[in-house]
């Protein structure tokens, strides 16, 4: 069957000067006129009765409806509420990245604090600089917990103090002290670069001790981790000062590794000890037939405020560093050359003793509102901040070959939180499926 096409008329078309003038006569000025006319009145009507024709409804009634058409457009969202400012979540958002900043001029602060007391003036006691900030954390909590400006959350005997916090202050202080005593040897830019070090030996130290699970992925990421760091002091490893700085943040990064492991087995300790509590209350619980069973509060997960860990962490540290302060740095505390430059210089001893206390709270700020993940990252970017402010403040050099191995190494921490995050993930998808497996188990048989 042929089919027309239909040509619009030229006054519907818009054609104007030659184009009108090429096309036909057909409707003359009065005729067009005419046309615009006719279209106004009958053209409403051929709109309704198609209206008519398509809902079934018309003026004699309401007839046998047709099938509603298919819908061509696509169906838009629904228009997004503009967000005001006083949303939680976009404040939520502005906090974390407040505190992130907080957290990045303090930590840096800090550690030029040490770096220039340590090596740019005549107190050269690094074991003793390490402990001003757990004497000023002390000091703070113990006002603010005997004044009762704040109630702790966890309340500990000596018993349980000696047994459980103290090595873990022990560790700390290794690990400050050690820290403090790399920058006599290392320049600060490059203890920054091997700092990317500390995730192999951390995780090397938890699957020793059983607190976490080998992974070859985690592992390939740790081989990218060392080749990193590998390739960053390869140019600097002739010196004896750089292998003996070397092997003070070896020791720093152990301590460190020991003090985590530490950490982990007394909240995993306490918790697993809280499970089976809570399980022997549920089986008294069924025998008795009774809902309401009173749970002692010893069965809920232990947990340390920022005060608590002040409180509770800081005089174990600063039994240690007070230790190694006497055997080591004694003769060098009580000299009067080095008692006169710490009263000529207050300002970084001030800045040392307190930003501990700052650098604290702004990590647990960022991980209250931005997550753990986001704190991990601003402490990379932290160093990355610090390796910039040691060239402009300490004119250290920085090559090429270490910038490359400081980049692979960062990159290696990258792949190294993506690996731990989805064996986190498949280890809770299969503790899912096992629980459900033993429900289907369970179910059958009854």
């Amino acid at each position: 069957r042929q089919h027309t096409r239909w040509r619009a008329p030229s006054f519907a078309l818009g054609v104007r000067g030659e184009a009108r003038e090429r096309a036909p006569r057909l409707f003359s000025p009065p005729r067009r006129e005419g046309a615009r006319v006719l279209s106004a009145i009958f053209l409403p009507g051929i709109v309704t009765g198609a209206r008519d024709e398509i809902t079934g409804v018309g003026n004699s009634g309401p007839r046998s409806a047709m099938a509603p058409l298919p819908r061509l457009a696509p169906r838009l969202p629904p228009a997004r509420r503009a967000e005001s400012a006083s949303d939680p979540t976009r404040r939520s958002y502005v906090k974390g990245a407040l505190w992130s900043l907080l957290y990045v001029a303090f930590s840096t602060a800090i550690i030029l604090s040490n770096k220039h007391i340590i090596t740019e003036t005549n107190f050269r006691c690094p074991i003793a600089v390490s402990s001003l900030g757990s004497v000023f954390g002390w000091l703070v909590s113990l006002a603010a917990v005997g004044s009762g400006f704040v109630q702790l959350k966890t309340r500990l005997t000596f018993t349980q103090w000696c047994v459980h916090v103290l090595p873990i202050g022990v560790c700390t202080a290794v690990s400050l002290a050690f820290a403090n005593l790399a920058y006599v040897y290392l320049d600060l830019s490059f203890i920054q670069m091997i700092k990317a070090f500390a995730p192999v030996v951390t995780f090397a130290t938890l699957v020793f001790f059983k607190l976490d699970t080998y992974d070859s992925n985690v592992a390939m990421t740790l081989a990218v981790i060392v080749a990193g760091c590998f390739t960053a002091s390869f140019q600097r490893m002739e010196a004896k000062s750089v292998r003996i700085g070397l092997a003070c943040m070896f020791a720093c990064e152990v301590a460190e590794a020991f003090r985590s492991a530490g950490m982990q087995y007394l909240l995993g300790a306490h918790q697993s000890r809280a499970h089976r509590e809570k399980k022997s209350a549920k089986a008294a619980a069924d025998k008795k037939r009774d809902d309401e069973i009173p749970v002692d509060d010893s069965t809920k997960k232990l947990s340390f405020s920022l005060f608590d860990g002040m409180y509770y962490f800081s005089p174990a540290t600063l039994i240690f560093l007070a230790f190694l302060t006497y055997v080591f740095e004694w003769d060098d505390v009580t000299d009067p050359a080095h008692v006169a430059a710490a009263r000529k210089n207050p300002a970084p001893f001030v800045l040392a003793s307190t930003l501990g206390f700052f650098v604290n709270l702004a990590s647990l700020a960022v991980i209250q509102h931005a997550g753990s993940m986001t704190l991990k990252i601003v402490s990379q970017l932290k160093n990355v901040v610090v390796i910039c402010a040691a060239v402009v403040v300490y004119d250290d050099n920085v090559s090429l070959l270490e910038l490359a191995g400081y980049a692979v190494a960062i990159f290696g921490f990258g792949m190294y939180q993506d690996a731990k995050d989805r064996a986190a993930e498949f280890a809770r998808l299969e503790e899912e499926a096992r629980g459900g497996e033993f429900k289907a188990l369970v179910s059958r048989d009854g």
